[in-house]
């Protein structure tokens, strides 16, 4: 390929000087594409080992760029310990080496016309968070000059976010490179908020750092909202309310409030594909959101509502008012779930765990009133009510909670086993998830409840076996209701089954089962299926037809 694109590029461009600047780009991808000029190098302070081209470096110092691999070499270690600062797992007193890191680069932060930073300089704004954060934290001695810059540059990050309101492209949930200018901000900006006095040491107003927050919370970038959630709720724990003035909890309450109203979307139109448009919800949002029209974005606005939640344990006036809020978006939730169009309900998934969290602790400490308005209101939905009871069983973590699920399911049992769906049947065999402890008589009970009532649905075998092996059980009656569930008609079982030809062989090697009546159904059913040509059921049968005394 390197000598093909030399080849062509000499061909098209043969005049000595010509096109210089396209020679000099052909010969670094020459020189790219040529495996041998590659080796692995250390990076400083152990972190970690990198690809470097030896034939283009050496161009490079020929073309008296001697600098440039060892700056190069500089932002990548920088850019990886400003990431572990942000993430808490670097150590403390690094905000101050962080910046002379930076400034010893030699370069300031440009930002292109169109207001986005230069690609290398995200780490800036990385760099700024960390002193912010460290500041307002006091694990970290940050100079008021230095303090003044990250200040600024973490405002005039904050201003590069799209809104979502007028950005006029879809919601961005990127992953791959989240270090960039505006999520920084939203790690970092809040923490400006904690104290007046850290305001006037960064050289800015309460209102400027408010309106940067807003214009963060509005974001149409889903990582940059998740982000100042989670910067809104740890300072919001960490400090308590000083009153209904305080700056910090105003603040923050105030932006999980924008969140949810640059969330509006348009109605669906029915028969019409034309797409949504982004809106701003009026005031109050929480009128708004009772109407009972599917008018948000849930994508936008699923981290602010479990930060809402959250604000809403305070018991200060802010809380008080995030409670309003909370309340209005699970009334949303229950009100237009049923009637989200697929695409939203399908990218839903952080708005729908939070609402079915919120509802099932409630339930599990007593109060089942929310739970009762969300099964009225999933009657028609069973996917959001399988989803809804398996919240339930994976927030039973404590003996007290395990009863509490326990005494309501009787109930469950009633009013959805009938429902012809496969994913509700398996919710209403829940299992411990969070390392709660079920007893034997418990796990018994709620086995032999459920497996009557879906005899010959194989489909569910394979849950029912997990479940069994959950709770360490294989007696006689647990191994009839499983044959009981798997039926008597092999071609049922469906291909993907795992658990089921493992489970049969079980019951024909073990010197009790083997001798009883399960015996010859499970025989029946696993001769059914090596019949059917499975490649597991033959290679089972072929050795049990060999081991001594089972023929």
């Amino acid at each position: 390929m390197a000598r093909q694109l030399k080849a062509a590029h000499e061909q098209r461009h043969d005049a000595a000087g010509a096109h210089a600047t396209a020679r000099e780009n052909v010969i670094g991808a020459v020189l790219a594409l040529d495996s041998r000029n590659y080796r692995l190098v250390d990076l400083p302070d152990g972190a970690g080992r990198t690809l470097v081209n030896d034939a283009v470096v050496r161009r490079r110092k020929d073309r008296q760029q001697d600098g440039a691999f060892e700056e190069l070499v500089q932002r990548y270690a920088l850019l990886n310990d400003a990431t572990r600062a942000l993430d808490n797992s670097a150590e403390e007193s690094e905000a101050a080496g962080l910046f002379e890191r930076w400034a010893a680069l030699g370069r300031a932060h440009p930002f292109s016309p169109g207001g986005r930073p230069a690609e290398p300089d995200v780490i800036g704004p990385m760099v700024a968070a960390v002193m912010v954060r460290a500041a307002a934290e006091g694990t970290g001695t940050v100079e008021p000059g230095h303090l003044r810059w990250a200040a600024s540059e973490l405002l005039s990050a904050a201003a590069t976010t799209p809104c979502a309101v007028t950005a006029g492209w879809d919601v961005q949930n990127s992953t791959a490179d989240p270090r960039t200018a505006d999520r920084s901000a939203a790690m970092g900006l809040t923490a400006l908020l904690s104290t007046p006095a850290l305001l006037q040491q960064a050289g800015t107003t309460e209102e400027a750092a408010r309106a940067a927050v807003l214009q963060l919370a509005g974001s149409a970038c889903i990582e940059v909202r998740s982000l100042l959630c989670d910067a809104i709720t740890r300072l919001w724990d960490a400090r308590a309310c000083a009153g209904p003035g305080d700056l910090l909890h105003t603040a923050g309450l105030e932006a999980l409030t924008e969140m949810v109203a640059t969330a509006g979307l348009t109605a669906q139109e029915e028969d019409l594909e034309i797409p949504r448009q982004p809106f701003r919800l009026p005031d109050p949002v929480e009128t708004a959101l009772t109407q009972g029209t599917p008018l948000v974005d849930l994508r936008l606005v699923a981290d602010a509502a479990a930060a809402v939640h959250l604000a809403g344990a305070s018991n200060c006036p802010h809380g008080r008012t995030a409670r309003q809020l909370a309340e209005a978006l699970s009334e949303h939730d229950r009100l237009t779930w049923a009637h989200q169009p697929k695409v939203m309900a399908s990218g839903a998934a952080g708005w729908r765990r939070t609402h079915d969290t919120v509802t099932a602790e409630l339930a599990l400490d007593g109060d089942r009133d929310r739970l009762e308005e969300y099964l009225t209101a999933f009657e028609a939905a069973p996917r959001a009510l399988a989803g809804l009871l398996r919240a339930l069983a994976d927030r039973a973590t404590s003996e007290a909670q395990v009863r509490e699920l326990l005494a309501m399911w009787p109930d469950m049992l009633d009013r959805f086993a009938s429902r012809d769906n496969a994913e509700l049947g398996q919710a209403l065999l829940p299992r411990p998830t969070s390392g709660a402890l079920w007893t034997a008589t418990q796990a018994r009970g709620l086995i032999r409840a459920w497996a009557p009532l879906y005899a010959a649905r194989p489909k569910l075998a394979d849950h029912l076996l997990d479940v069994l092996d959950t709770h360490g059980l294989f007696g006689g009656q647990e191994v009839r209701l499983a044959l009981d569930v798997l039926g008597d008609g092999a071609g049922a079982i469906p291909m993907s089954a795992r658990r089921v030809v493992p489970f049969l062989a079980r019951v024909l090697s073990d010197d009790i089962h083997r001798m009883a009546t399960d015996a010859e159904r499970a025989r029946y059913l696993l001769d059914s299926l090596a019949a059917e040509g499975r490649q597991e059921a033959l290679r089972i049968q072929h050795f049990l037809e060999e081991s001594s005394g089972l023929n």
